[in-house]
């Protein structure tokens, strides 16, 4: 193993030690919270079936069960693919 030379163990030792001036370069954590974020609140109807289309129909069931059982998730989802069916009737 080679001996660092003395200006080199110095220098590693300075660096090593713990130092006052660290303490000054920190800051200190926030003590208030900050304002929450306001998301939008989508007030968009439920797309409704398009006349007589099986298709419409069937998502428009799926979304009543969906919604029956709580699943948000698929109720939305239901009312995604209804839009964009819907798209194909213009």
């Amino acid at each position: 193993m080679a001996l660092l030379a003395d200006h080199e163990w110095n220098c590693h030792c300075r660096w090593s030690e713990p130092s006052l001036a660290w303490a000054d370069m920190t800051t200190e954590p926030t003590r208030h919270s900050t304002p929450p974020v306001e998301l939008p609140l989508r007030w968009e109807r439920e797309p409704d079936p398009a006349g007589a289309c099986p298709d419409c129909a069937e998502l428009v069931a799926a979304r009543s069960r969906a919604r029956a059982r709580g699943d948000r998730s698929a109720v939305s989802d239901c009312n995604v693919l209804l839009r964009r069916h819907r798209q194909g009737h213009r």
